[in-house]
């Protein structure tokens, strides 16, 4: 397990050191892919090995305070998040998060890992006069259901940080989308795809693990700094007392069977891309939607280990 590799207590392990442990390994993971002549790394394939080696750290250390669901909507993506996390007062703060990789210019086939930007950030569904930019999608669904819209940003850049700030921590970073809309949008209205690395660290953008090592525990007004909620237009945030799952979501199935079935066999071509050709027929609004694949529920320690 990579993710158990950069466990600084491989014993007794937290979820604040699960969460910046899936930092370091995608800051590492990003480096190797980069630098190797001819291999490629999506943000797909970081997001599910997120939440595949999340799994198996679970399966080992079954007392660690988090649990991970999975859609039960077939049409959801295979890259997109919620996290959904228990602040100190007990009220239950919903993240819902789209996932977007940072990229490296090059030439003569050798990268510049010295700067990098999110050439995916302007992205569009749907075709032609009715195409949707795909941050709308997301702060419309976070609106929806009174969840807090951001961008996981998988990273990594060779540069000199501020003395105290472990670089491989920005392996993963959160900012608000709403954030990005107000401060980084093109002419078409759209987020701009230049945006650079150096543009949003680490100033604005901060290390994923904050969402449960440290968000938690601030007041309400420090977190909505911390959001850089006055920068954004107004946002309506639904807390809960108590945990919100709907039958829209079903535990991951943790199990590895040692013998397949033959059914298990049939059943084998699992689609993890999103693919719209399973929409062919329906209404094609359908496309317009923001449908995460995985939801992970965090229940932070009372004292915070940051």
């Amino acid at each position: 397990m990579s993710l158990e590799h950069y466990l600084t207590d491989p014993v007794n392990p937290n979820v604040c050191e699960l969460f910046k442990s899936g930092a370091r390994d995608t800051w590492a993971r990003i480096f190797f892919s980069r630098k190797t002549p001819r291999l490629k790394i999506h943000e797909t394939s970081v997001s599910q090995n997120l939440v595949y080696e999340m799994n198996l750290i679970k399966l080992k250390f079954p007392t660690l305070d988090f649990e991970i669901f999975e859609s039960t909507n077939e049409k959801a993506n295979g890259d997109d998040l919620e996290v959904t996390v228990r602040h100190a007062d007990g009220e239950y703060y919903t993240y819902a998060i789209q996932s977007k990789i940072i990229y490296h210019r090059r030439s003569k086939g050798i990268a510049n890992l010295k700067e990098g930007y999110y050439k995916q950030l302007k992205h569009w569904v749907g075709k032609g006069i009715g195409r949707k930019k795909q941050v709308d999608l997301l702060i419309e669904y976070a609106t929806r259901h009174g969840f807090i819209p951001v961008y996981l940003l998988y990273n990594y850049v060779q540069k000199s940080f501020d003395p105290g700030i472990e670089p491989d921590l920005f392996g993963c970073t959160v900012i608000g989308a709403r954030y990005l809309k107000a401060k980084h949008t093109s002419a078409d209205g759209n987020l701009d795809d230049k945006v650079k690395f150096s543009d949003l660290h680490t100033a604005n953008a901060f290390p994923w693990h904050e969402l449960v090592c440290v968000l938690p525990y601030l007041s309400k007004k420090d977190w909505e700094k911390r959001m850089l909620f006055e920068q954004q237009t107004a946002v309506d945030i639904q807390t809960t007392t108590t945990l919100q799952i709907t039958d829209e979501w079903r535990p991951l199935d943790t199990s590895f069977p040692l013998i397949v079935s033959d059914e298990e066999k049939t059943a084998g071509n699992i689609i993890m891309e999103p693919n719209y050709s399973l929409l062919k027929g329906e209404p094609e609004e359908i496309l317009r939607i923001f449908l995460p694949k995985y939801k992970i529920v965090v229940n932070p320690p009372k004292q915070s280990k940051p």
